[in-house]
């Protein structure tokens, strides 16, 4: 068994070296304590079973890859490059249908101010960002682009309605704040009572 946790923490040790992440950034990444991290490569537990599925993934390299001795392992090209490549091209779409509707908006002579077509797009920018990130599980990330969603929509709400009371919308944005920063620590405090 012993020897078995020095395989698994030379393996891990590795592979986390090879991606260029701390201890810390790898447990934000698939959601653990780095301590938890530290007792791996320090061979001092084991991960479960379902832990080392997660971390393979996560590199994209094979389990036996990790508990079994190997000469060299490399894990595969991180996944940030491609998720950056969706979330560009997803945003995109949203300005791209902005810049559609403006200019048929403008062609049409409408609305006088179809420029408010591109203010739109920016909370939804946020919204789409928001919803890969929960997707990609990236709790830190999907409390900031929340943050910037809610802002910029009570900011375009203020722009469409035009009183001289408009500034009352951005008191609905005190709670929804309070609620996303919440919902990270919520999130934070239940990861590190897991671990």
């Amino acid at each position: 068994m012993e020897n078995l946790n020095l395989i698994i923490s030379k393996n891990l040790i590795s592979l986390r070296k090879k991606s260029n992440l701390t201890q810390a950034q790898l447990a934000e990444k698939i959601n653990y304590s780095d301590k938890a991290i530290s007792k791996w490569e320090k061979g001092e537990s084991l991960p479960n079973i379902n832990v080392l599925m997660q971390i393979a993934d996560f590199y994209q390299v094979k389990i036996q890859d990790i508990v079994y001795e190997n000469k060299s392992i490399t894990p595969k090209k991180s996944k940030i490059r491609e998720r950056a490549l969706v979330a560009f091209i997803c945003t995109s779409i949203v300005w791209l249908i902005a810049t559609i509707s403006f200019v048929v908006l403008s062609i049409l002579d409408v609305v006088n101010r179809a420029w408010l077509c591109f203010i739109v797009a920016i909370p939804l920018s946020f919204l789409v960002l928001s919803i890969l990130s929960f997707r990609w599980k990236n709790p830190l990330l999907i409390g900031i682009l929340l943050s910037f969603f809610v802002w910029t929509a009570i900011l375009t709400i203020s722009l469409y309605i035009q009183n001289f009371k408009t500034w009352l919308i951005y008191l609905i944005g005190c709670p929804l704040q309070l609620i996303i920063i919440f919902g990270d620590v919520l999130y934070y405090v239940r990861r590190r009572n897991k671990d």
